[in-house]
């Protein structure tokens, strides 16, 4: 009862001292900052001399660490004050910032009282500690009272606001004498005795001691309590011997009691967490649970008035300890007020008049007012643009306080459309009905007769106004009647005899009259033009009005002899014959390998188709069969690497293989143009070319190795000459083994080719030769196609 007493008298007597200088603020000498961060980074931080990663770094910062602030620099990094009254600069993006609701002068400083007092109330020594705008730690300083020992908290939070006004405005440490023990005559004992009674006041244990003269701190024996008890109460008590060896008191009892398990201490603790306006107003105050260490709590906008939105940062770290003690000891979230404004919505027609109006309210921002023609009737017409954007800006203020939908009654006009000719007679006749704005009218040909030709524009445009009238208010199309004329078409002979002769009727025009060879006998041929184009004019008139066309009859049959030379792989004679080949026939010529040495193997077709002209003219002039010493036969091998240069000039001819005597494609007519071209090397006087076509596709020939550039460095090609026979399902033959191949033809199965090499670019090609109509040619064949002899 003591002890409590003192307590409350103690409590008493500091709430007095404290309330009496309520009216005390704390004394200030300084200038001004703006806020505190906090630092929120898991980790410690580095703090610089500068705005930037570039600058020094001056000291390091803990999780948790709060330091006031005098605002950010160009960088965004915050300035801020460090305890040893230096500045250095932290990372905007690693801590949180709380603005004060009033600026404080930097540098400002202030006292409050912290007292030293008993228990009973006596003041031991007062002291002025110093402390600044925020949140301080003032600790007990045993030095200031020598011989006390300190009996309550050694810590305590003060708070200091802008004003200099501090939470608590002091401090008070209570504190006790240090009892200091008397000396005893060494000679002079006594004797007390021990009893461990429970609340019952029943012994459970007793023992006896021997104290020396003098007060004497008997201290219970725990290891003379039973497992599970302990002492309940004092575990103290003062005993004072007597010189004469008497004891005072004469008996220590200490309470003991059974143990009960200890509640452990909470793994969590409630941190206070306050939502506020931008002007400090308290919107809403909750907590939050954390955990000894760190800790992320977030804001939750459902605790603060819809619309408003988060300024501060989102999520501030927490520091707890093992006792519950808090860092920072209260989130606050800072929000603001969303901006709003009001805007009218009015629909009118096109006289003036408001047909439906409405207000919006808008959100800060660019918002698009749409029209909605709901809110006319049905029978109006949108005139104005149908959407348009309207801001708001942070300060409340609108782009457009009003916007105005202009909408009309629909307008329409009843247009006639007269199909007239031109003699004044009405063809056809029609009413288009038109809405406001303009219409193109064109002309239907098919409304009036066949061959009426229009004389006027065909299309006309027509303009309806909102007052309802058209410019113009009617469209008249003016036809021509038709118009027709007879031309006889007359075949005749060279000497002008009349072989057969027509007559044909055309309308109004222009027409192309062509030769039809079936009038004139068979084997006739045509002198002059084929086709011959022919007017009408509008008045009937037909220019020519007579065609004729002039045919020769045939000339007797020419026979050639054509030259046919037998030739070795170097090109020596072996043998030459000719054979007789009529203009009235083409004649195909076979070779006859008995005019070869024995053994030796024909290279390329067998055959060879010759045709000749009317005129005597031979293709081809001549007939070579070559064949090959069968020593001589080399295996293909793989074509070298293509090399490239561009060609601008003339178009060069482009033949299937090395000579003029090779099948020429495109029906004799495969040329390079300028581009790109592709080059493998050269054989004799030609060079082996690729070159890419109109129709994206690509063709490989050969072309004289004189349009090779000199500076051009390509090997001399090595073709094989082993025979090779076309599989049972024939082979399909291309010069386009780059990009889309083309057949060209479908060599025969059981055909015999030359087998010159393989391609070496997909390792799927072999290159041949063979025959195409009647003429060497070299391409390409899927490999597997063909098989060697």
């Amino acid at each position: 009862m003591k002890r409590t007493g003192t307590k409350s008298l103690s409590t008493l007597l500091a709430l007095v001292m404290l309330l009496g200088f309520a009216a005390l603020p704390a004394m200030a000498d300084g200038i001004a900052l703006v806020g505190e961060v906090t630092i929120t980074n898991q980790s410690r931080v580095n703090i610089r001399s500068g705005g930037s990663t570039d600058y020094p770094i001056v000291a390091t910062g803990n999780p948790g660490d709060l330091f006031q602030t005098t605002g950010q620099g160009p960088t965004g990094w915050y300035e801020i004050l460090l305890p040893d009254d230096t500045f250095g600069f932290i990372s905007n993006k690693m801590v949180y910032f709380y603005r004060y609701p009033n600026p404080i002068a930097y540098g400002a400083q202030y006292t409050i009282p912290v007292y030293y007092m008993t228990a009973q109330g006596q003041t031991l020594k007062t002291v002025n500690v110093p402390v600044k705008p925020g949140q301080n730690v003032i600790t007990a300083d045993d030095s200031q009272v020598p011989g006390y020992r300190l009996t309550s908290t050694r810590s305590v939070y003060v708070s200091v606001d802008a004003a200099g006004k501090a939470v608590p405005n002091g401090v008070i440490f209570n504190y006790e004498q240090a009892y200091v023990q008397p000396t005893v005559a060494p000679v002079v004992t006594g004797t007390v005795r021990v009893f461990y009674k429970d609340i019952y006041n029943q012994v459970i244990a007793s023992e006896y001691r021997t104290l020396n003269v003098g007060a004497q701190l008997v201290k219970a024996d725990i290891s003379r309590l039973p497992q599970g008890t302990y002492i309940t109460g004092a575990s103290d008590a003062v005993v004072v011997v007597n010189s004469d060896g008497s004891v005072t008191p004469m008996e220590v009892n200490f309470i003991i009691t059974t143990a009960t398990p200890q509640t452990p201490p909470p793994a969590t603790f409630s941190v206070p967490v306050s939502y506020r306006d931008e002007a400090g107003n308290v919107l809403r105050n909750t907590t939050a649970q954390v955990m000894p260490g760190y800790t992320t709590v977030t804001a939750d906008d459902a605790n603060v008035p819809s619309g408003m939105a988060l300024t501060s940062a989102r999520s501030v770290v927490v520091y707890a300890s093992n006792q519950g003690v808090t860092f920072p000891s209260t989130v606050v979230f800072t929000y603001k007020t969303p901006v709003k404004a009001t805007i009218a919505v009015v629909y009118r027609d096109n006289t003036g008049r408001t047909l439906y109006t409405e207000t919006r309210q808008l959100d800060q921002g660019t918002a698009t007012i749409t029209a909605d023609d709901s809110r006319v009737g049905a029978c109006y017409v949108l005139q104005s643009r149908r959407s348009v954007q309207v801001t708001v800006y942070k300060n409340g203020t609108v782009s457009l306080n009003e916007v105005v939908f202009d909408y009309a009654q629909p307008v329409s006009f009843n247009l006639p459309v007269e199909y007239r000719s031109n003699d004044g007679r009405t063809l056809y006749s029609v009413t288009r009905t038109l809405s406001a704005g303009t219409t193109t009218i064109t002309a239907d040909d098919n409304r009036v007769g066949s061959g009426y030709v229009l004389q006027s524009n065909r299309n006309v445009q027509v303009t309806v106004y909102q007052n309802g009238t058209a410019n113009p208010d009617r469209v008249v199309f003016l036809y021509a009647q038709p118009v027709s004329a007879t031309v006889s078409i007359v075949y005749k002979d060279v000497g002008g005899n009349n072989l057969f002769s027509e007559t044909r009727t055309f309308q109004q025009g222009t027409y192309t009259i062509t030769a039809n060879d079936g009038r004139a006998p068979t084997g006739y041929v045509l002198q002059g033009n084929r086709n011959v184009q022919v007017t009408i004019s509008s008045n009937g008139t037909a220019s020519p009005g007579t065609v004729e066309f002039v045919y020769a009859p045939p000339a007797p049959p020419v026979t050639v002899n054509i030259p046919v030379v037998y030739k070795d792989q170097d090109g020596a004679i072996l043998h030459q014959t000719s054979v007789a080949v009529s203009s009235a026939a083409p004649n195909t010529v076979t070779a006859n390998r008995n005019l070869a040495p024995a053994g030796y193997v024909l290279s390329g077709s067998s055959s060879v188709r010759v045709t000749v002209s009317p005129q005597g003219v031979a293709n081809p002039a001549q007939v070579t069969f070559t064949f090959r010493d069968p020593s001589t036969i080399t295996e293909a091998q793989m074509l070298p690497g293509h090399k490239t240069f561009s060609y601008k000039g003339d178009a060069v001819p482009v033949y299937s293989g090395p000579g003029t005597d090779y099948w020429r494609a495109a029906n004799g007519r495969a040329a390079m143009g300028g581009g790109k071209i592709w080059v493998w090397g050269t054989t004799g006087d030609w060079a082996m070319i690729g070159y890419g076509l109109s129709n994206n596709l690509f063709r490989i020939g050969y072309i004289q190795k004189s349009y090779i550039p000199a500076d051009l460095d390509v090997p001399e090609l090595i073709f094989g000459s082993q025979r090779a026979v076309v599989g049972s399902s024939g082979a399909h033959f291309t010069d386009d083994m780059i990009v889309n191949p083309t057949w060209l033809q479908v060599i025969p199965a059981g055909t015999e080719v030359t087998l010159l090499a393989y391609e070496n670019l997909n390792n799927h090609w072999a290159y041949i030769e063979t025959t195409m109509d009647g003429q060497p040619s070299r391409g390409f064949v899927n490999k597997i196609r063909i098989s060697t002899k």
